[in-house]
């Protein structure tokens, strides 16, 4: 189906199929150095952690999104941006996002739970707990479940 971004969405696809498959992406996309060992980020970093150690957890919950989410064939106009890439790529934390339920009906909306440093397995089990303990996940109109 042709919509009014159609051609912005086909552009976005043909980059990735550019990508090599068989070269680790550390070779053509190489991480920013200067952006890693910035004092800025290691600050942010030390902080979070400093809270964390303040509070005893694990980890931070926040909402993947504080905007409405934006129609895909309006991506442009409506799009308002997300949390998710404030605190986990500020501070190279690890972060994964669950269902927390829906908003506007049937809109599905994201939780987002950032761990500690090299603490990944841990992520994993809140994640999973999280899912196994609230079932916020369902399949969309249309397709069955997994």
């Amino acid at each position: 189906m042709d919509t009014p971004n159609s051609e912005y969405v086909e552009s976005r696809l043909a980059r990735r199929v550019e990508w090599p498959l068989d070269v680790p992406p550390s070779e053509w996309d190489p991480p920013c150095a200067e952006y890693a060992d910035h004092p800025g980020r290691q600050a942010f970093l030390t902080d979070v952690l400093a809270a964390m150690d303040r509070e005893g957890v694990d980890a931070l919950l926040y909402p993947t999104w504080t905007n409405p989410p934006a129609h895909l064939d309006k991506p442009s106009e409506e799009y308002k941006g997300d949390n998710s890439q404030i605190v986990a790529p500020a501070t190279g934390m690890p972060a994964v996002t669950v269902p927390m339920g829906y908003s506007y009906g049937n809109l599905p909306a994201g939780l987002q739970m950032l761990g500690r440093p090299y603490a990944e397995g841990r992520l994993i089990e809140l994640a999973y707990a999280y899912e196994q303990a609230t079932h916020h996940r369902r399949s969309p109109e249309g397709f069955p479940e997994l």
